[in-house]
């Protein structure tokens, strides 16, 4: 039975995404579980998308610790063009909305965040910088752009942290990036020591008010505003919504807790934000809701369980 017969949507949802976050060593999983979900929902807008974070470097030795740990190693493997089409050859349900691109712009920012720029929050965050050196690379290389570009015939646009596009903007290559996709999006995330040469404040970081300007300013197509990093520095979220800058630029809601953490419809300060968002008008029309999890979201779950939590998240996130 498709389950829109029951369902009374919200009209300023547009629909609802999962990030490849919670699925870095699992990403065929991402793509299986979406199309069982998706087979039960008649209308494709309301289908369930996925947003990818392109772990490229690195694919051998990902897929390797992969083997020899019987699929239990929690380390990247490869997301490349190839691998998105076998899966959704095998998932035909599954449709790729977005890429996440890289953290980082060049190599002397990575080298950077992990020995200056997060510094001053704490060593687990440094050593995070490492291993997307090791897995993610730099932006400026291109490889999240190239797969989005090569994904063209779905309309996949790209979002990334204004580090990102305030180093293609030095060197003059954001409208070349703006060319290669559908559409591009900025994103707030947590406070670092950011390099100037990339950015003149610390606040296009992490004030979504601020990145919004910032996405006026390099005309970018609207912003994703991460709930989770406004967690993460304690902002006000009924504020940033009566921001008029926030509500004439957000296409996409990244919904999360700190530092990636879980959200379930059971939690009160989730349903409050979420119920908020929802009352919310937004200039450019219905905004999308992507729960961008960390891998604890799925540890131990098999097939059938994560279907089961996509299906409650999605008709939560959509409900009138």
């Amino acid at each position: 039975m498709l389950i829109e017969a029951r369902e009374q949507h919200s009209p300023n949802i547009a629909g609802v995404d999962f990030t490849s976050a919670a699925f870095l060593g699992r990403p065929r999983e991402l793509f299986a579980a979406t199309h069982e979900v998706n087979a039960n929902i008649k209308d494709p807008e309301k289908r369930l998308g996925v947003e990818l974070y392109p772990f490229l470097r690195k694919v051998v030795l990902g897929d390797m610790l992969h083997t020899i740990t019987f699929g239990k190693s929690p380390f990247p493997i490869g997301v490349t063009e190839d691998r998105v089409r076998s899966w959704q050859k095998e998932f035909p349900l599954t449709k790729v909305e977005r890429i996440h691109l890289e953290f980082n712009f060049d190599k002397q920012e990575e080298n950077h965040r992990i020995f200056v720029g997060e510094r001053e929050n704490g060593k687990m965050h440094q050593a995070y910088q490492v291993i997307w050196k090791v897995y993610f690379g730099p932006a400026i290389s291109m490889r999240g752009v190239e797969l989005a570009h090569a994904l063209e015939d779905q309309r996949v646009g790209v979002n990334a942290h204004m580090n990102v596009w305030g180093g293609f903007a030095k060197i003059g290559r954001t409208e070349e990036v703006k060319q290669k996709v559908a559409f591009a999006l900025g994103e707030n995330e947590r406070d670092y020591d950011i390099e100037q040469r990339l950015l003149p404040e610390r606040q296009y970081v992490y004030n979504p008010v601020r990145v919004a300007e910032l996405v006026e300013q390099l005309n970018l197509d609207g912003m994703v505003l991460g709930i989770d990093h406004a967690f993460d520095e304690g902002q006000d979220i009924a504020e940033l919504l009566n921001s008029e800058e926030v509500r004439k630029n957000t296409r996409v809601i990244h919904f999360a807790k700190s530092n990636h953490g879980i959200i379930t419809p059971q939690d009160a300060q989730a349903e409050q934000v979420l119920r908020q968002i929802k009352e919310t008008a937004f200039d450019k029309g219905p905004v999308r809701i992507a729960f961008d999890f960390g891998p604890d979201a799925i540890k131990g779950l098999n097939h059938g369980q994560i279907v089961e939590k996509m299906q409650v998240l999605r008709e939560w996130a959509l409900a009138a």
